[in-house]
């Protein structure tokens, strides 16, 4: 799928879900079974250690860290290791504002305390780990080999299901943090494809 298409339909799938979490409608009804459901699987603490541990991917300071230092390493860069991790950046700085904002106005309850098995921090909608992880994946693989983004994808996908696991996100949540991280993602490689063609021609 190409970016501007791929761009458009995580950005229609997130007001599709937006509008459902706010009305509590059919999906929102589910994330009850769904947790309900989750909260019945075996729970060994050797288990939720390693929940903790992969949902630390997703901390804000480790995003901070992961996304520049693996921009930095993509080799042939460019714009060189300085402007791959500026970009990075950026990249992290702009999603998770629009996150945060996107919070403030859902403004989401958590779900009920009796499932966490961690210590969530404000609103629910979208997954804050969910959207850090897939930002700091996401742009900081942007160049690498296919394989890496694949393993970079299960990660995130791996962050997304240790929210609900650990009991601290509905399952809308997460699926939220991955569409919101990977329309802002996407739009910012059509944003690039648009203005490399006026660089070549402006460096001629």
């Amino acid at each position: 799928m190409r970016p501007a298409h791929r761009a458009l339909a995580s950005l229609a799938g997130l007001g599709l879900l937006s509008l459902d979490v706010r009305r509590h409608g059919r999906l929102a009804q589910a994330d009850e079974r769904i947790l309900e459901s989750v909260a019945r699987l075996p729970h060994p603490p050797a288990l939720v250690r390693a929940a903790r541990i992969v949902t630390g991917f997703g901390d804000s300071k480790v995003a901070w860290l992961l996304g520049p230092a693996l921009a930095a390493l993509v080799p042939a860069t460019p714009a060189g290791a300085a402007g791959a991790a500026a970009k990075a950046t950026a990249d992290i700085m702009v999603g998770s504002a629009v996150r945060k904002v996107a919070c403030a106005v859902i403004a989401r309850s958590r779900p009920p305390s009796r499932y966490w098995l961690a210590h969530p921090v404000g609103h629910s909608f979208p997954s804050r780990h969910t959207t850090y992880a897939a930002l700091a994946l996401g742009a900081g693989t942007r160049g690498y080999p296919p394989r890496v983004r694949q393993a970079a994808a299960v990660l995130c996908l791996a962050v997304g299901i240790s929210r609900v696991y650990l009991g601290v996100h509905w399952s809308t949540d997460v699926a939220g943090g991955w569409l919101l991280a990977a329309s802002w993602l996407s739009a910012t490689e059509v944003l690039e494809s648009r203005q490399a063609p006026s660089s070549s021609r402006a460096d001629q």
